[in-house]
């Protein structure tokens, strides 16, 4: 199946990078670009996206189009700004330093920032009032390093960006990218502890191994400064409420009581923990765990760095999906082959559609000329012919004409609406195509 595919099986999909400039907003133009025709769509950012130019490297960026009837969300300050024709649908309560966020529908195809709700609890909000305008699917796109629009609590499914920009070393690359994709797949905890804990919105837990839990007195694994001398007695697991940072991991590592413990997040954007300080905590027998579990579909790789950095396109894609369990893309490489693609089925399209007309012209060629000619030719060959019923001469013709009439029907017009169909099919998996992939 191919990546619009997988996509269309979720109602809501985040775009995240590890890094700034890793391909993320060309995988969002990517997405917006290849999703069905009246798809009922909507778009934000958690953070702004959309500029002509990087703030900080000052490199040009991709500028973010949209289609005619896509919603989209930014601030009064960019939607000012737009290139396209739109209608508001609401303008929200919450403020931010550049202005309320308006939501509105565009009228036409163009070009817009995009500068959406700055909170996941405000983000979640706008999710949910897009229910009213009759929206099917919503794409987020995540800001720099910042992992909690891909939340499931946010987001059913998500895509990871990554690329040269993260590390100029690949090895370093390649780890750092299976890591965040293995935080993404980690699995979910025992039904009864996710039933247990939902509720538990602060500090740390422990839960005994008959099933009760026990606060650290911590309101987070950042205030432990040390493991109280009875909290892992009996231990079998630990529940961190709010972030889990490698620092607490590290604690637990140290402690023999630990030896074997599942520690319990709510969800793998809660984990601020390298893979260094993660392999050594698994090492020991540790176990990670999550109450819930976000869908990774695919990861994006781009080969170029600002700085000038280029690796090779195959080369990295294919370490990479050696090191993840995805299908792994380079989104610029997949749209330049979908436009070759699509752009060979054109060609072939209008040369079967230039020959089919001509087999038309040929038919009344022949209805004309020939039909003409074979009369001339019997008038003056046969004196008196004209006298005689010509019904054997419409009889022959009719015949000649059938058979180049049926020729060009199967030769041409029957591969010409095949091709037509097909190209149809394309356009509506992803509109320009698209390589798209």
């Amino acid at each position: 199946m191919t990546l619009i595919g997988d996509i269309l099986g979720y109602k809501s999909l985040s775009i995240v990078g590890l890094e700034k400039n890793t391909g993320k907003t060309e995988c969002l133009n990517y997405v917006l670009r290849n999703l069905p025709e009246g798809l009922a769509a909507a778009v934000t950012s958690i953070g702004t996206d959309g500029e002509r130019k990087d703030v900080v490297t000052g490199t040009r960026k991709p500028e973010i189009y949209l289609r005619c009837g896509t919603i989209f969300a930014t601030t009064e300050k960019y939607y000012l700004r737009r290139r396209l024709v739109a209608e508001v649908l609401d303008v929200g309560d919450e403020g931010t330093s550049v202005g309320r966020i308006i939501t509105a529908r565009a009228l036409s195809g163009g070009k817009v920032m995009l500068s959406g709700p700055p909170s996941t609890a405000g983000l979640r909000r706008w999710i949910s009032s897009l229910e009213r305008h009759g929206v099917e699917f919503t794409l987020i796109d995540g800001a720099l390093s910042r992992l909690s629009p891909a939340s499931p609590a946010v987001s059913e499914a998500m895509i990871l960006a990554t690329g040269a920009a993260l590390s100029a070393d690949m090895k370093t690359l390649v780890r750092e990218t299976a890591h965040a994709a293995a935080m993404v797949a980690l699995p979910l905890a025992e039904e009864e502890d996710i039933e247990r804990l939902a509720a538990v919105e602060t500090g740390v837990w422990s839960i005994g191994k008959d099933g009760s839990i026990r606060s650290s007195g911590a309101g987070s694994s950042l205030s432990v400064d040390g493991l109280g001398s009875d909290f892992l007695d009996d231990c079998r697991a630990v529940y961190v409420a709010g972030a889990l940072t490698e620092r607490f991991l590290d604690m637990l590592r140290a402690d023999t009581r630990a030896s074997g413990i599942e520690v319990i997040v709510r969800d793998f954007t809660k984990i601020f923990v390298s893979s260094r300080g993660y392999n050594a905590f698994v090492r020991q027998g540790g176990r990670i765990a999550v109450l819930q579990r976000s869908k990774l579909l695919a990861v994006t790789v781009n080969p170029t760095a600002p700085n000038g950095i280029v690796m090779d396109s195959d080369t990295l894609r294919e370490h990479v999906a050696e090191a993840v369990d995805v299908p792994v893309y380079d989104i610029i490489i997949t749209k330049e082959i979908a436009m070759d693609k699509l752009s060979i089925m054109r060609d072939v399209r209008n040369f079967m559609w230039r020959a089919f007309l001509i087999n038309i012209g040929l038919v009344l060629a022949c209805w004309i000329f020939v039909k003409l000619g074979l009369m001339q030719y019997f008038t003056w060959a046969l004196p008196g012919f004209a006298q005689f019923d010509v019904t054997f001469i419409n009889m022959f013709i009719m015949q000649l004409v059938s058979i180049v009439d049926i020729a060009g029907v199967v030769l041409f017009l029957v591969p010409t609406l095949a091709l037509s169909w097909m190209i149809g099919c394309e356009k509506g998996k992803v509109q320009t195509q698209k390589k798209r992939k």
